[in-house]
């Protein structure tokens, strides 16, 4: 957890892929708390997290690898 503070305040924006379950969802709620734009990505057929969406700036939600990739770019162009 010590290590995950520390990745968390020396980055700019945060992504969290939360196509498994169990996502860290405390980081990303600490992430919130620094004003991190938060990315929230997962596959299509994925269970959603209402946690972890619920306090994103931005959502991607994809089929395959190259939607990931083209949605991924759409959203950081946006930041």
């Amino acid at each position: 957890v010590k290590q995950a503070i520390t990745d968390i305040d020396n980055s700019d924006i945060i992504i969290a892929e939360a196509s498994d379950k169990g996502i860290a969802w405390k980081e990303v709620s600490y992430a919130k708390t620094k004003n991190k734009p938060i990315i929230y990505a997962r596959q299509k057929i994925a269970g959603h997290s209402t946690t972890v969406s619920g306090i994103s700036d931005f959502q991607i939600i994809y089929e395959n690898q190259a939607d990931l990739r083209k949605q991924h770019t759409d959203t950081l162009v946006k930041l």
